[in-house]
């Protein structure tokens, strides 16, 4: 840069048989650049919780820690494949220096269909800039807000337990019942793969999941998220779909009952965007019943005797 300075000076100088150059005409000064005006309070948080998202997703635990996210939660999703993270806030209500809104937290699981949600009401606080301060409400939380998940992978499952559970027999439980519900439904469509997650026990259960009753003598449960539409409340699009197996039961089962118990979940996964919300209960249980080959006939009354 030096030598090309020089040379350029010699050129000005050598031509005009040692004239004077001309004195460069003077230039208008440049206008000063417009400051970008700070974001609102209300992007701020949004833009905190888009970090929070990407963060999670990488497992990145400075980051997450950063926006008010729990480290050990962030240790725990390291173990997951997650895909697709997005943390979206409805309306932000400001007061000062805090600020609440209910906050929908979507994430997808690498090589499963659907993304799952759940959806809580977020206190921020700002500090110098806004993080997280408090998440309301105890059920349907994330699986690495509720505990630590090992995942396993087989070809039709990806299934998500405790690391101290014995999953070999679920395994096995699960590839049994997939085959055998697509060698007996006529209709009905089984997805390429789905999404299991072994809870340790009810309370684990009832923090996975809303609005589902009685976990406390279920050994599974298919979860489902739809889309419904028109008076016949017709199944427009499933949105996520998964099983939810409530371990301290399912590992009291024998071997018949437990291949009961998934080809009755899995029936009810199969049926789910064939069925509507005006289905009757009684019928859609039926046929997962039939379809496990669960019979269970009423003793008959003595006088038939």
């Amino acid at each position: 840069m030096r030598a090309a300075a020089v040379l350029a000076v010699l050129v000005l100088t050598g031509c005009g048989g040692g004239g004077h150059a001309p004195a460069p005409s003077p230039t208008a000064s440049a206008a000063p650049a417009a400051t970008p005006a700070a974001p609102s309070d209300e992007e701020a948080i949004a833009g905190m919780l888009d970090r929070r998202a990407a963060a999670l997703q990488s497992a990145d635990r400075r980051a997450y820690v950063a926006t008010g996210g729990d480290r050990v939660a962030v240790a725990r999703a390291r173990r997951l494949r997650l895909r697709d993270v997005e943390i979206e806030p409805g309306r932000i209500v400001v007061h000062g220096a805090r600020a609440e809104a209910l906050v929908a937290v979507r994430y997808g699981i690498a090589g499963v269909r659907g993304t799952f949600q759940s959806t809580h009401r977020f206190d921020f606080v700002k500090r110098g800039r806004w993080r997280a301060a408090t998440v309301h409400g105890r059920r349907g939380r994330p699986p690495w807000d509720v505990a630590t998940f090992a995942e396993h992978r087989t070809r039709h499952f990806v299934v998500l337990a405790p690391p101290d559970v014995p999953v070999d027999d679920l395994l096995a439980a699960l590839e049994d019942g997939y085959a055998a519900l697509r060698a007996r439904l006529e209709g009905g469509r089984l997805q390429r793969r789905y999404l299991v997650i072994a809870a340790a026990d009810p309370a684990q259960a009832r923090a996975l999941t809303t609005q589902i009753r009685g976990l406390d003598t279920l050994a599974a449960i298919a979860d489902a998220a739809l889309n419904e539409k028109g008076p016949a409340q017709a199944v427009s699009a499933v949105i996520s779909l998964r099983l939810v197996v409530v371990w301290s039961a399912y590992a009291t089962l024998g071997g018949e009952g437990r291949r009961r118990t998934i080809a009755h979940e899995l029936t009810h996964a199969a049926l789910a965007g064939s069925t509507s919300g005006r289905t009757p209960a009684w019928l859609v249980e039926g046929v997962a019943m039939y379809v496990s080959g669960d019979r269970r006939p009423a003793p008959p009354h003595p006088d038939l005797a």
